[in-house]
């Protein structure tokens, strides 16, 4: 037979019901407060007390050889330091994720971790206290809470009906009375069949949109309550330790954390795709609302010209009729008219390099791509009878892709004078001023319309009612993606005033995307 020093002695309860106290004259585990080595009792009974907070005792008693014992211990509480870590790695993350993007779901899925992991410190230590039993009760109550307003962020429930708000809330308010009354175990109702409310919504609301990555919120909460039926179960009604419901929390809960992480991170993915389909579906409006500008402008530039060619004819024509065409007025009228058509075709090269596509970045000053830009503009200004004074307060450099700037001013611009449309304004005028990090584009058309002044840069919005919408959102996008800058509109003494903002380090743009 063997020594009795080479056994422990393991007293086995379910987690939160049972609490054992050993008296101090026996000497415990390092590694489980619940064991005793039987090498520190003498005689052959040892005493240990349990407190319990239910009708009945549950627990077990396991001998076990010292050098097994110590090996099952350090391979249990490795594992949950693996689940600890990641549980806190998730926390963190997704905090991270919150305080820079602002997202309200990263924000409300970390504190769900957060109290989870409260959770299982306060199963793991297993304190019989008053106090204890009531810190587990706020700590629980904070995890529901946590938990449904990330269920109605990350299912967006306020997209749909209301119904499904309210049963959550309702769902979480007999959750957290039960925390504090235990009125459902007393009666030995399963606790964890309240908990069925939130996958029963996200199961609607997957039929609904069939977005895959409800499957894998679905698949999380799944996990977590068939592990807490299976410890009510045992509890209830077999009345044994079964299965270690502590060791199947530190199993179940990092895994449901890892489910929830790849729900998020899919929708994420999801989201992007369809954040890059909507940029493209304003590029390509844009293409085409650049077109029809392109052609309105070109017939503005032509106009003039082609009215000098054309009385240059009627000269030409009077000439002959009249006998009095000699080579000399030939060769004056020719001239003139073949620099009419030069200027005709440099007009249409200057028209094809800006809206040339061109992704190459390079180092361009602001002034230079302003000239340019006055080419296209100012025929239709001239015409529509208005000033465009340009104000050079600094000598603006930038890093990027010349052309996505000068589609933005020319969409400014081209709003501005649009501003004037049906507006009895005599002095109409136009100001483009060029700060350290700054342009200003202001107008005295009077502002904007109240009703749409705080969706102008939404798409499909448009300030005037044969536009696009298209033009200010697809500044917008170019400003804060290809700048890393900000456009924004602010009201002006009689009119309205669009600020480009760019970074105050300008060194910045040369390690933009």
């Amino acid at each position: 037979m063997q020594k009795k020093d080479t056994f422990v002695l393991e007293i086995l309860t379910i987690f939160g019901r049972d609490y054992v106290t050993i008296d101090p004259k026996y000497e415990t585990s390092p590694l489980s407060k619940n064991a005793i080595l039987l090498s520190s009792v003498k005689g052959d009974t040892l005493y240990v007390k349990i407190d319990n907070i239910t009708d009945q005792i549950y627990f077990d008693i396991s001998v076990q050889e010292k050098k097994s014992f110590y090996l099952k211990q350090i391979i249990k509480n490795t594992m949950y330091g693996i689940s600890y870590g990641i549980m806190i790695a998730a926390i963190f993350y997704y905090l991270a994720f919150f305080l820079f993007n602002r997202e309200s779901t990263y924000l409300f899925y970390s504190l769900t971790q957060f109290f989870m992991l409260c959770i299982l410190f306060l199963v793991t230590l297993k304190s019989s206290s008053n106090g204890d039993e009531l810190l587990f009760a706020h700590i629980f109550s904070a995890f529901i809470i946590s938990t449904a307003l990330f269920t109605i962020s990350f299912l967006e429930l306020r997209k749909y009906k209301s119904v499904y708000i309210v049963a959550l809330i309702l769902s979480s308010f007999i959750l957290i009375i039960e925390a504090y009354t235990d009125f459902f175990v007393k009666l030995q109702i399963p606790t964890a069949e309240l908990l069925l409310l939130f996958p029963i919504i996200a199961i609607i609301i997957y039929l609904k949109t069939g977005f895959k990555y409800i499957l894998f919120y679905i698949t999380g909460w799944g996990i977590l309550i068939v592990s807490l039926l299976l410890i009510e179960v045992q509890i209830m009604f077999f009345q044994k330790n079964i299965i270690s419901a502590e060791t199947l929390l530190h199993i179940t809960m990092p895994l449901e954390s890892l489910i929830f992480a790849l729900a998020i991170s899919y929708k994420m993915k999801l989201e992007a795709i369809k954040e890059y389909e909507k940029e493209q579906m304003l590029i390509h409006y844009d293409k085409r609302a650049s077109i029809g500008d392109m052609v309105d402008n070109i017939a503005h530039q032509w106009r003039q010209p082609l009215t000098h060619i054309s009385y240059l004819m009627m000269n030409l024509s009077a000439a002959i009729a009249n006998n009095k065409l000699d080579l000399k007025l030939w060769k004056k009228k020719y001239n003139d008219i073949t620099s009419q058509l030069e200027y005709m075709s440099e007009t249409i090269t200057a028209f094809r390099d800006f809206y040339k596509p061109n992704k190459e970045k390079t180092h361009f000053k602001v002034d230079e791509s302003i000239d340019k830009i006055l080419i296209i503009m100012e025929p239709s200004l001239r015409l529509s009878e208005i000033t465009l004074e340009i104000k050079k307060q600094y000598d603006l450099e930038l890093f990027g892709n010349e052309n996505e700037l000068t589609q933005v001013l020319l969409n400014l611009l081209n709003n501005a004078k649009e501003a004037f449309e049906s507006k009895n304004i005599k002095e109409k005028k136009i100001t483009l001023s060029l700060l350290e990090n700054k342009i200003y584009v202001d107008d005295n058309g009077g502002g904007l319309n109240p009703l749409i002044k705080t969706k102008i840069f939404d798409s499909y919005i448009s300030t005037k009612a044969s536009g696009s919408g298209v033009g200010l959102a697809m500044s917008k996008l170019i400003i804060e993606k290809k700048f890393q800058g900000k456009l924004y509109h602010e009201e002006i003494s009689n009119g309205s005033r669009f600020v480009i903002e760019f970074p105050k380090d300008l060194s910045l743009l040369s390690h933009s995307i």
